[in-house]
């Protein structure tokens, strides 16, 4: 299996699962997990699984059915967080949490459209080093959209006028698919 690897000023909280027969032969399934444990062990020093604490710096607003995206959309070196889904009262959100020299978070509202069930992609792709957003979900009434909004010089976005195809439970990705050095629109039903 030959894999392009993307550099990139961003991450998504997510997960994407390959069967282990995808990616080692089933006779060596034991030790590929024999020897990932014996790795995990001795990167963390522990034989006992790390504990994790409250970070005080960032104060989040609960959301589900959502994604949230790590960037630096405001180009000063530190990373922001977008996040969207429904929170505690029934509505969609949209928030962008920017971080202010890394003492803490300033939680703003955006022009980015609030959806349910979204697929969130981070990338520049109108190259003027400010990181765009793709999206898809569905507004509260169940209506399908996908969006494609421009950074603005820093955390202020404006939708693109684009005739995307609206997506049901879709997956959306912006990166240089064919290193033509443009970003390109992968959109997956």
């Amino acid at each position: 299996m030959k894999q392009k690897l993307l550099k990139t000023r961003s991450f998504l909280l997510s997960v994407s699962i390959i069967p282990l027969p995808q990616v080692i032969q089933p006779n060596r399934r034991f030790v590929f997990l024999l020897l990932l444990l014996i790795c995990s062990v001795f990167s963390n020093h522990h034989l006992i699984a790390q504990s994790f604490k409250k970070d005080s710096l960032l104060t989040l607003t609960p959301l589900y059915g959502g994604q949230s995206g790590w960037a630096d959309f405001d180009n000063d070196g530190d990373l922001d967080l977008l996040t969207m889904g429904v929170g505690t009262d029934s509505l969609a959100h949209t928030y962008l949490y920017i971080n202010q020299d890394s003492s803490k978070f300033l939680k703003k509202t955006t022009a980015i459209i609030a959806l349910q069930h979204t697929s969130l992609s981070l990338a520049d792709f109108n190259n003027d080093m400010y990181m765009d957003v793709l999206l898809t979900g569905t507004n509260l009434l169940g209506k399908p959209m996908t969006k494609l909004y421009a950074n603005q010089a820093g955390a202020t976005f404006k939708e693109m006028p684009d005739s995307l195809p609206a997506l049901l439970k879709g997956k959306v990705l912006l990166a240089d698919l064919n290193s033509d050095g443009k970003k390109d629109i992968f959109i997956n039903v």
